[in-house]
């Protein structure tokens, strides 16, 4: 693993970043500019399964990324971060607690919180870093109410 003090490691840590506050702020388009041109966005749904989508290019990225507007706000807290940089490419893993807020039928709120581990690998382009390929690798999902 490559030091988190060097430059393309604090890139890619804020490319991660700028991922979850994208996501969170429903700048989808934002976010999707954060791939490669071909970049893919592969998903699992299940706590432990495989991946079972796999979403290509920019404009399909945002497109499924409009999914999460069925919440009514999101969290994606950023957690540990590795990153390994050989020359133009890198792999990355970033653990994340997202957290999806959804409103009930009798007006409360229940969190349905996603323990995550994305396995992404990354091209550097003439813009800087870009996101070649993430995987979304759920590990536990827990719901809760809270109060709004």
């Amino acid at each position: 693993m490559s030091s988190p003090h060097g430059t393309d490691e604090a890139a890619l840590r804020a490319l991660v970043e700028a991922y979850a506050a994208g996501v969170d702020a429903r700048r989808y388009d934002e976010v999707a500019a954060l791939f490669t041109a071909r970049g893919v966005l592969a998903t699992s749904s299940t706590p432990g399964g495989p991946v079972e989508r796999e979403t290509i290019g920019r404009d399909a990225i945002a497109r499924a990324l409009h999914g999460l507007d069925r919440y009514e706000a999101t969290l994606h807290a950023v957690g540990n971060h590795v990153a390994s940089v050989d020359g133009d490419r890198a792999t990355g893993e970033t653990g994340c607690l997202a957290h999806h807020l959804e409103r009930a039928d009798d007006g409360g709120c229940t969190d349905r919180a996603l323990a995550i581990r994305y396995q992404d690998t990354f091209e550097r382009t003439a813009a800087g870093w870009a996101i070649a390929r993430r995987e979304l690798h759920l590990l536990w999902i827990e719901r809760h109410p809270v109060e709004r």
